[in-house]
């Protein structure tokens, strides 16, 4: 099963790292949406650099506390570069601000490794919307299961996930899961499209869940 052999194994959503190293999609709507030159007031969008080769989604996700995420890239190490670096955009500027003040104040680790952060210069303005990159679906307990999942997210796009996992339902005969992407457009985005245009008739209901990243003193 790919979300296996990705990693994605764990049900423990504070435990478990799940998805792979991601390049980036020059279609989506992050890159598009990216503005040179952007003020640093204003812009959502910060350069991670020196990061270890083996950083995961969830290693960078769970040191964010300060702010919702509308994607995370990885880029992989080159030939130039033995370590790895990453695009994080927030959903806000505010929230860039409050994660660069605490890089400046105090410095970030992640893996072991003190990273360099900067402003990135191929900006973000931000958005302004309800979702988040964190589906909630409440479905039949015949088909809320990771294999299930993962067949259906894969017809509908190409994705990386931080974790999934069950959560407390109290409908008869149904369960919960929690499904933490690393981006809102392109992936959580067209996930809920795809569930509310061909499973919604099958007893299947969706919905945006609150991003960790953006609930101050939250374990993940």
């Amino acid at each position: 099963m790919a979300l296996e052999a990705a990693g994605v194994t764990s049900r423990d959503l504070a435990r478990k790292p799940l998805g792979s190293s991601y390049q980036g999609d020059v279609f989506a709507g992050s890159y598009l949406h990216r503005v040179n030159g952007l003020p640093d007031h204003l812009n959502s969008a910060i350069w991670m650099m020196k990061l270890r080769p083996d950083t995961q989604h969830s290693q960078i996700f769970d040191i964010i506390q300060c702010g919702s995420v509308w994607s995370l890239h990885l880029k992989l190490p080159t030939a130039d570069h033995s370590t790895m670096a990453a695009q994080l955009a927030f959903v806000s500027p505010q929230a860039a601000a409050i994660f660069m003040h605490h890089y400046r104040t105090y410095g970030i680790q992640i893996a072991g490794n003190w990273i360099s952060c900067i402003y990135d210069k191929h900006g973000s303005p931000g958005h302004t919307t309800s979702e988040t990159r964190v589906l909630r679906i409440e479905g039949p307990a015949t088909v809320m299961n990771p294999q299930f999942w993962d067949a259906k997210f894969r017809s509908a796009c190409s994705f990386q996930l931080d974790r999934w996992g069950y959560l407390q339902c109290d409908t008869p005969g149904k369960l919960r899961m929690e499904f933490r992407f690393s981006r809102v457009d392109g992936q959580a985005q067209t996930c809920r499209q795809m569930i509310e245009r061909v499973l919604v008739h099958y007893g299947i209901s969706v919905w945006y869940g609150p991003d960790p990243c953006g609930q101050i003193g939250n374990n993940k």
